[in-house]
């Protein structure tokens, strides 16, 4: 019969081994999962570090436009506020319908060739769908951003549909001589176009009727008040980008 003895060379393990063996572990584990946490936290400082730089780059591209397209304005406020006092003054008597359409033909270079402006969102829409604008540390940086990008890229959608509807309706319906610039015969650069082309025009009784009519001055008037109401959002959009750009390159300085 046999008879089994305890091992004589193995003791229970005591509670301070056990403690121990815990606190070892525990470390471990906290050790690990801070630098899986430090590591998380340098790659989204790293995407959010070059999202920013390529919302600067966008930034200036925009600015870029906008002093383009807000020259444009200008322009063409100028060339309106022409065409409007030659209808009066055709209106009034103080010039023949002769003497008025060589003055509107003698300006048809200068004639207001429009362009709406589109921002340019790509790095914005990016970051915002990572989330990475909220680990932005920076709130005056957030703020300028979210009322350049959000706030006024509304405003702009939005008058960007009106600024296209009216000035297609007034050169549809009121000043159809913007039609005999089209197809290549009108060079933006060089103000150019072709005087056969528009004598042709001239020469419609519904082309002259148009340009003869009264209706030409109110028109007109609706015209310049919608470009200048365009223009002075794109100038405080000009502001606003300026702002946005500068916190960027302070915030790239400092880090």
């Amino acid at each position: 019969m046999e008879v089994h003895h305890a091992g004589h060379g193995e003791r229970p393990r005591s509670f301070k081994s056990f403690a121990f063996e815990f606190l070892m572990i525990s470390i471990a584990v906290f050790v690990g999962s801070l630098g899986e946490y430090y590591l998380d936290h340098r790659i989204i400082e790293e995407r959010l570090h070059n999202g920013l730089v390529s919302m600067r780059d966008d930034l200036d591209t925009d600015l870029r436009n906008l002093d383009r397209i807000i020259a444009q304005c200008d322009n063409g406020i100028a060339f309106l506020a022409r065409t409007r006092q030659s209808a009066v003054d055709y209106q009034i008597g103080k010039l023949s319908g002769t003497e008025y359409l060589r003055r509107i033909i003698d300006d048809l270079p200068n004639v207001y060739v429009y362009h709406t402006f589109f921002m340019d969102r790509t790095s914005f829409t990016n970051l915002s769908s990572a989330g990475l604008m909220n680990v932005e540390d920076s709130a005056e940086l957030r703020a300028a951003i979210s009322e350049y990008y959000e706030v006024y890229g509304k405003r702009l959608n939005d008058n960007n549909a009106l600024l296209d509807r009216e000035a297609i309706v007034y050169y549809e319906t009121t000043f159809p001589l913007q039609s005999a610039l089209e197809g290549g015969r009108f060079n933006i650069a060089g103000r150019q176009t072709t005087a056969q082309n528009v004598d042709i025009y001239l020469r419609l009784p519904s082309v002259r009727e148009k340009l003869l009519s009264g209706d030409l001055i109110p028109a007109t008037d609706r015209l310049i008040l919608r470009v200048a109401d365009y223009k002075d959002i794109l100038v405080e959009m000009r502001r606003l980008n300026r702002e946005a750009a500068r916190l960027l390159r302070e915030q790239a300085l400092a880090s």
